[in-house]
Parts: C-alpha cells; structure tokens; sequence
C-alpha cells in the first residue's frame, strides 16, 4: 500500500477473497465500512493502534494485530493490541512489514487470547510484556539471505496437544532446525541431526531435540581382547588412553585418543621386558616414558602424535628403529633419522646407528636439541649448505667425530653443541659465526673461512688446538675450492694440495696455502703486438710478440724466434705531393697522395667572370666566375639588357640597349612579328624614345606623299600600338 494514502474507502477490497494478509501504513486513519467483505483466506491484518476496524467486515479467522510505531526507532513496530477468533488458535508474527521491522509484542497484547495454542514469531521479537499464556507454545524462527527459514526455538505450551512443525512461513519454505531447537518437545516429528556421536555403550545424541536415538554401537573387539573403540579391556594410561602388553612378544600397544599422563610406570613390571612401543592413531604426545624402559629397540609412532619430545626419545639407549605413519603432519622419519614433515629440521639420529658416516639431505635448515646425541660410531658429518642453526647439545658426546666444517650458511652455534666431542681433531667455521660457547674441545684446531660468490674459500685465521703444530686443509670446504690461506697463517698448514700462483719464464708459481713455490717454471707470458704500418710522418712496426715477464721479443707466438727491437721498427717515408690542384668549396691545396695531408692552402681568388650567354633585348644571358689559380667554377650571374630607344623603320623595329655591367649601346633590329608585349609598353614610356623612320618616301611630283608598301605597314603597326605619330 502506498505511502501517502490516509484513508481506505468503503468495500475496498470486498472480494478479495485471495488476499491473506494486509499491511496498514501508519499514515492511515480511517478505513471504510465493509472494506474486506468477503475475504476469506484473510488471516492476518496489522493497522494502526487507533484506527477503528470494526465494521470492515473482516473474518472471524483473521488474526488483528494493532501497532504503533517504536518512538526510540522509527524502523521498528510495536504490537500494541492483538484480536483472535474462537477455537484453538494457532498466531503467526511475520518479521517486517511495509519495510519496518516487528520489535516486540507489547502493552499485555495477548493476555485476552486465551484460545492462543500456539504462536510463531521472529528470533528478535521481545514478548516479555506481552502477557502471553503458559499454555501457548511458542515456535521462533529465522530467515536465512537466501529467504529460507530455520526454526530456532520452540517452547512447549501446556495446553498444546497436537504439535506439529509449520512447513512454510509467511510463504517461505522451512528448511530446518537450529541446534536444539527442540530440546523441550523432543517427541516432535524431525529428522535427527547428531551432536553427539555413537559410543560403544551410549547412543548418539540429537543436536536438535538434544536427546539420544538409535542404539550404542557396542565393543569392537580385536584378538588382543581390548574394545578398539573405547579401550574397554585394557589398561588406563590417559583419561582417553589406554595400553595393552604382549608378553610373548614384548609389545606395548598405547592407543584411544589424547595425551599418555601415566607417570607411576616404574611400578609395573612390563619396564624392563618392552622391547617395542605401538603407538596408535589418536594418541596425541606421552611425557615421562623413555626413562623407565630401559630395553627397547623399536617404537612407532602414529598420524595424530603432535609433539615427540626427543629428549625422551633419546634416553631409549637400545632403540634400533623408529617409525613414524607417512600421514604424521608434523614429522617424518628417513631411515631412522626423525625430521620435521617438510625435512628442514633434523630432530633426531639414532645413537645406535653403525655407520661412521653421515651426510646430512640437502634442504635441512636446522639441527635441533640433541639432534646427534651420543652417536658414538660417528666419525664424519657432511652438513649441508643452507643449514643456519645447530641448536644445544646437537652433537653432544660423539666421541669419535674427527673433522666437521659448519657451512657458510650457518649462523647459530648454541650452547654445548659440541660438548664432549673429545676426538675432534678439527672444525672449520665461517667467519662471523659465535662459537665461543659450543663447547669445542681445547685440542680442537679451529679454521675461519669466508667464501665467495664466485665458489672459492678463503682461510682467514687457524687457531692450533693444544699440543697441534698443523692443520690439514681440504680441497674444498662447504663446496667451495680452497684458493687462499691469510700469509700469517700459511706456517700452520699441513696436508693440502698446491694451489694458485702462477709459474713464469723465470719463476715456479708460489703456493697460495702453503706460501712455498712448487711445480716447473713456465712458458713465456707473450703479448702480440699487431703490425703498425709507417706513415708519411711516423715509425712504424712488423707484427711481434713481447714476453711480460723478461721483456724478450719474438716473430712467432710460442716465443721460439727471438728477434731485436731494431728489426721490429720501419721507418717513415716522408710526404709525396701531387702538382695537380685539389679543391673544395672554400680552398684549394696539394695533396699527398699516400696520406692526404694538405700543402699550399689557400682561399678560392673570384676572377672578373666570363659572359657565357650575350644579353638581348628580347632574352637574358649569363656570366660564370671561376677561381683564378685552380680553376673551380664558383658560380654564375644571369645578365639583362637595358632598352634606351626604339625606331621604327620599314624592316621592323631597331632596338638601342646596354648589357648589365657595361655602357656599351647595342642595337638589334626585331621583326614586328617578334617584338613582345612588353617591348610595346616600353615605346609607350616617355623615358623612352621612339622614332618612326619616313625617310625615303616619294611626292611624284606634287604634294601628294607617295608612301611604299613597307612604309604603310610600319604606320599601321604604330597606330594598331597607339604609339603616337
């Protein structure tokens, strides 16, 4: 319904007999009699608290819901007042109307409603002064976005005897329960939703109507006679542990879920005759085990163990094999070395272990707490680049470990990592990394390195354990070729291999280790020279080899035919000039004709130009310029002539002029037919003279004039050009 309407008229929606529920502004005041006759599936309508309903014929069934508007929030309603029909009423309360939100039920709106069996209304809405009966039950919901509702809470009333769950709301479908939502009518017909799973002696429970359903699952029972479920059976070893022992076989199976808290099993007499530990899946962590067995060769442990404390692990002094399941997040074991699941750190070597050698995998980044705790048969340990920390008491007690080198990577030497490692004869150590409380044995010999990009290593400082005088030094250490040892130090190497320096014509090369020479002397160290032609001014030289070390010279590149410096040098054969003149566009010059230097330069001299092309009164012509010395055109005058006079005579015109440049007059006699239209403008000039020729003309003897046929036509052709007579 619109916003601005104020007033709904008489017989409105008298037939509306589909209309179910109608919504009243709150700008409504009035509405008309007989305004819903007849409408029949009309089953709720919510107006204005004030507005008189009566006598619009609305159906007995139809549920009136009086409101006003919430004046701490204009978006929120308050039913004030609420009219039900006869009969076991069932009330439905919608969540929002006409945009604004149903707040509460107030002002003891449902203390008349007697016959209310049941109400259904939104998870927010406060009914607490709403006077609503004990007898009603009460059925809250919610309207999920995809416009779906969940039953919330239902409130058993006592007088409802027939309770059923409503299939749709307000025309949304109900698609299910929240969690407990049925807790005080757990008879209510519902698909169980489980909480609380099966156990072997108590039903799973229900997460809506919080009440069991279907039957325990009862003991699962394996050949060792414990319930694999539960543990019934067994001993108690955790609040959710449990163990058994196999005394034929001397396996301690530990299994159920959490942690092992048995503290007390000194007081069994299964200590001293385990000789395996099964540790199965659920079985979290155990703390105070390992000292009370003191026989045990094997353990396992499962999936879910979080944290395997290896200071425990380390006390089995007999354990040969430890095993840990492929699915532990936390760990893995390879070939009986414990590291963390991604292999970056190494928790723990058995102590047992036969091998003298151990190369630790590519990849570990840390050695942890007693890592290598008393691994007495260890005599050598490769660790690898990229290892950053040995952590305390890592190689604790490895009596026979003789040379360890830390890598170059490594940054952290904790406390005692090397205690009693009494056979160790050296350690090599990057410079930079603080091993002054690792426990290094006094009769350990300690070598410094640093190492390069490049790969090389070089020995910067040995510091001789007591009673040493040497140090044998490897080829490499950490990967990195050996190329140096600091000259202060070079007294104290021992065993090594000669490296660096370089064996000269003169010399053996010098060892960079050790500072003594070594091998044979060397080849000459040649240098090519290439051939330097002489020029016309300077020496030149042939193509020759020169030795950097005793300065000899040679013809042939491996220094076998020796030659002196005054067979090397070619002298220079001096300029040689051409006689011809060689121009450009400001000089001209003599030229060499093996180097092109310039001799003789001098500027262009313009001569006074050579007419080329003679001027005429009726074309232009041309004068050329040349240098006067070499000759180089340098360029050219179009010349004009200058008309002075014309006269025109009976074979045409005679022309009078001068040429650009001189004072000479010339004259040209043109044709009539060729004289142009300019040449006709000049005669009409005053600055020019004209003069018609009539000499020659005949009078026959009277004063008659008698003129020639040419003579006409010179008169026709000046008054045809209006040149005047």
């Amino acid at each position: 319904m619109a916003d601005g309407v104020t007033s709904i008229g008489n017989m409105a929606f008298m037939y509306c007999r589909s209309l179910e529920i109608i919504y009243i502004p709150s700008n409504v005041t009035s509405v008309g009699n007989n305004a819903f006759f007849s409408c029949e599936k009309l089953e709720t309508i919510l107006y204005p608290a004030g507005v008189d309903v009566s006598a619009t014929q609305l159906p007995e069934t139809t549920i009136q819901m009086a409101y006003a508007v919430d004046t701490n929030n204009s978006d929120n309603i308050l039913i004030t007042g609420v009219k039900i029909g006869s009969g076991e009423v069932p009330m439905t309360v919608p969540d929002a109307m006409g945009g604004k939100t149903i707040a509460a039920i107030t002002n003891n709106a449902l203390e008349e409603c007697s016959n209310l069996v049941r109400i259904i209304l939104p998870q927010g809405v406060d009914i607490t002064e709403s006077g609503i009966s004990d007898t009603a039950t009460q059925i809250r919901y919610s309207v999920g976005e995809d416009g779906n509702v969940t039953i919330t809470k239902v409130s058993l009333g006592s007088g409802d005897n027939n309770l059923t769950m409503p299939q749709n709301i307000g025309g949304r479908a109900v698609t299910g329960f929240a969690d407990g939502a049925l807790a005080t009518c757990p008879n209510v017909e519902h698909t169980h939703r489980e909480k609380t799973a099966a156990t072997c002696t108590s039903q799973a429970v229900c997460a809506i109507c919080d009440t069991g359903y279907g039957d325990a699952l009862g003991h699962t029972r394996e050949s060792h006679g414990m319930c694999t479920v539960c543990g019934d059976g067994a001993e108690v070893c955790g609040i959710n542990a449990h163990y058994v022992f196999d005394n034929n076989t001397g396996t301690l199976t530990i299994f159920g879920e959490g942690s092992v808290t048995k503290n007390d099993w000194n007081k069994s007499s299964i200590c001293t005759s385990t000789k395996k530990i099964v540790i199965e899946s659920g079985i979290t962590d155990f703390d105070y085990i390992s000292s009370f067995f003191t026989a045990v060769e094997s353990i396992s442990f499962p999936d879910t163990f979080n944290t395997i404390n290896m200071d425990e692990v380390a006390k089995f002094n007999k354990l040969t094999s430890i095993i840990i399941d492929a699915d532990n997040e936390n760990y893995c074991a390879v070939d009986n070395v414990v590291f963390s699941k991604d292999k970056t750190k190494l928790y723990y070597y058995l102590s047992n272990n036969p091998a003298a050698e151990y190369a630790i995998p590519e990849g570990v980044t840390s050695i942890e707490i007693l890592a290598f705790n008393n691994c007495i048969n260890l005599k050598n340990i490769t660790i690898p680049s990229g290892v950053e920390k040995i952590g305390i008491y890592a190689l604790q007690g490895c009596f026979n470990l003789e040379s360890i080198i830390l890598p170059s990577s490594v940054k952290s030497v904790e406390r005692y990592a090397f205690f009693n490692c009494k056979n160790l004869e050296t350690i090599f150590i990057p410079v930079g990394t603080n091993v002054s409380n690792a426990g290094i044995p006094d009769t350990t010999t300690k070598v410094f390195y640093s190492a390069d990009d490049s790969g090389n290593a070089s020995i910067t400082s040995i510091d001789l354990g007591t009673e040493k005088t040497s140090v044998n030094i490897p080829v490499t250490i950490d990967g990195n070729k050996v190329i140096s040892v600091a000259k202060d130090y070079q007294q104290y190497v021992g065993e090594h291999t000669h490296v660096g320096g370089e064996a000269t014509c003169t010399s053996k090369a010098v060892c960079e280790l050790c500072g003594n020479e070594y091998g044979e002397t060397g080849a000459h160290s040649l240098t090519k020279h290439d051939e330097v032609p002489a020029s016309c001014t300077t020496d030149g030289s042939i193509e020759y080899y020169e030795c950097s070390e005793c300065g000899k010279l040679f013809t042939d590149e491996n220094g076998e035919n020796e030659i002196t410096l005054d067979k090397v040098n070619v002298t220079s054969a001096g300029h040689k000039f051409g006689t011809a003149w060689v121009s450009d566009t400001k000089e001209h010059y003599h030229e060499c004709t093996v180097c092109h230097e310039r001799s003789d330069i001098a500027d262009h001299e313009k001569d006074s130009g050579t007419v080329t092309k003679e001027a005429t009164p009726t074309e232009s012509g041309t004068i050329e310029y040349k240098c006067k010395v070499c000759g180089l055109k340098m360029g050219e005058e179009t010349i004009t002539a200058t008309i002075s006079s014309f006269e025109v005579t009976s074979s045409g015109v005679i022309v009078k002029y001068t040429v650009t440049g001189s004072t000479e007059v010339k004259s040209q006699t043109v044709k009539f037919s060729e004289v142009t239209e300019e040449m006709v403008e000049l005669m009409k000039s005053e600055d020019i003279k004209l003069v018609i020729d009539f000499v020659n003309y005949s009078t026959a003897g009277s004063d008659t004039i008698i003129l020639t046929s040419a003579q006409m036509k010179a008169i026709e052709y000046v008054l045809a050009h209006d040149l005047g007579m």
